[in-house]
Order: C-alpha cells, then sequence, then structure tokens
C-alpha cells in the first residue's frame, strides 16, 4: 500500500475527479495539499486506477487484519522478502517456471484439455478449478527427477507468497483394489524419495470415483500453506532427516533436481 498513492474519487463541477492525499511520486501532495484529477483525463484516469487498488488493498489488509486477531495477541511479524530458502518446502518457483507440463507418456483413454494441458479425469478438472479459484496457477504432470526416480505429479501449483510450489496427486477410484494399490504404493514412493506430506506433496483422495469434496481439496491445500507458513513466520526450519538429499538438490541447482547415476524409473 505504501507504493500506491492514496486518495477518494469525487465530483468537482459536476465531473468525477480523483482527489489524491498521497503520491510517492510527489513528496508535496499531501492531506492538507491534495491534488484534484479529473478522471476522463489519461493522467486521472491512471490515478483512477491505482486508488481502487489502494482501496482494495486496504480493506484486504483489514480483513486480514481482523482474521490475525481472532486468532492470536499481538501485532503480525513482518516477513521480509525474499524468503529464507531454509524455510521453504516444496519445489522453488525457478523450477516450477521452468518445467514443461504433460511430460509422462503414459497414455490413458480419457484426456480433457484445459488451457492447453491435458487432464486424465474430470476429478482433476474439478481439482484445477478449485485451485484457480484460490488464485493459483497450474501445471498438469511435470517431470520432478531425484535420485534416479521420475515423478509425474497430477497437478504443481505455485503459491508465491510462500515462494513453493506444491505438487498433488489426485486419487479417484479408490473404490477400485488395484487402484488403491497402486495409488498407496506412490505416496509411499514419494516419501521413500524424500518428500514429505503437506510440505511437498498433497494426497487427495475421494470416496469413490463419482464423488469429489471441493471443501476438502480447499482444506488440504490451506493446510499446506498454513503449515509452511508457520515455520516461516518462526524461522525455525523443522526438517526431518530423511529429507536432506532433497535439500541438498534444493540449495545446489536452486530447486531442479538432477538424475543420478541409477537408472531412472517412472512413478
Amino acid at each position: 500500500m505504501n507504493t500506491l498513492p492514496k486518495g477518494n474519487v469525487g465530483t468537482y463541477r459536476q465531473r468525477q475527479v480523483v482527489l489524491i492525499s498521497r503520491d510517492p511520486e510527489r513528496p508535496n501532495v499531501t492531506q492538507n495539499r491534495k491534488r484534484r484529477l479529473y478522471t476522463n483525463g489519461k493522467e486521472g484516469a491512471k490515478y483512477l486506477k491505482l486508488i481502487n487498488l489502494h482501496q482494495k488493498a486496504l480493506l484486504e489488509y483489514k480483513r486480514l487484519m481482523n482474521e490475525w486477531k481472532t486468532y492470536y495477541a499481538g501485532e503480525p511479524k513482518i516477513i521480509q522478502f525474499p524468503l529464507d530458502p531454509t524455510l521453504l518446502t516444496g519445489l522453488s518457483p525457478e523450477f516450477y517456471k521452468q518445467a514443461r507440463p504433460n511430460r509422462n507418456s503414459y497414455e490413458r483413454k480419457e484426456k480433457i484439455q484445459e488451457n492447453n494441458q491435458v487432464l486424465r479425469s474430470k476429478n482433476e478438472l474439478l481439482a484445477v478449478k478449485e485451485i484457480e479459484k484460490m488464485g493459483f496457477e497450474w501445471k498438469t504432470e511435470i517431470k520432478v527427477s531425484i535420485n534416479g526416480k521420475n515423478f509425474y505429479p497430477d497437478v504443481t501449483f505455485l503459491v508465491p507468497y510462500i515462494q513453493c510450489a506444491l505438487m498433488m496427486e489426485i486419487d479417484g477410484i479408490m473404490e477400485d483394489k488395484e487402484y488403491r494399490y497402486k495409488a498407496i504404493d506412490r505416496e509411499h514412493k514419494y516419501y521413500k524419495a524424500g518428500f514429505s506430506l503437506f510440505d511437498d506433496v498433497l494426497i487427495y483422495r475421494t470416496k469413490s470415483s463419482n464423488s469429489f469434496d471441493a471443501e476438502l481439496l480447499r482444506f488440504e491445500i490451506n493446510m499446506a500453506i498454513e503449515r509452511i507458513a508457520e515455520r516461516i513466520v518462526k524461522g525455525t526450519p523443522e526438517i526431518p532427516p530423511n529429507r536432506s538429499t532433497k535439500i541438498a538438490f534444493q540449495a545446489e541447482n536452486s530447486g531442479i533436481f538432477l538424475l543420478d547415476d541409477e537408472e531412472e524409473e517412472d512413478f
């Protein structure tokens, strides 16, 4: 908010104007020395957008402060960016941005096109729609390689304010015995590779192929974000020992996982 001009919208001589009471680019503009611009002019239209953006940010700030005071005492800690990399989990934003979607060559009959990407089920489509509603961008089946193992998470989405991308597997036919065994085996392979639930990967499972619980999906995502955010606020890594190999890859390669000399294996 400090980088945006502050003011309000009014009328002057029956024409709409913006009254600017603070402008980072013009220190001489103050509450007592406001600047008035007609909104139908080029500069006035520009300031109208910026002031509306400031007012929107102010409302969001007040909402968040009220939410904070509901759960916590005192003032929230100010966190500076960029964040301390030792406090972060998940995949790095740099890795996410360079990762290409639809890298899994495994063929399935059902394919759904969305945002020039391929989804493999209606549940995946419903999931990415919920992720979009939460304000996050996503990619399907990017390739994540570590220690000779390749993972292609169903969806990976970027959460910029905790500077990480979270992987998500969407298991939607858990009533099928063979599918259920494969899903649980894949989950264990994530853990064996050094990934942790809610730190790196989310496992969302429906009761059946015909059920989708959007509230549960959002709960899992928010739970992961809150978990990572709490670690950032506390300033303590709290990283389990089995994740040391993955962290070493992140530190050395800016979040881009490299293969070692083992034979590649896909999951």
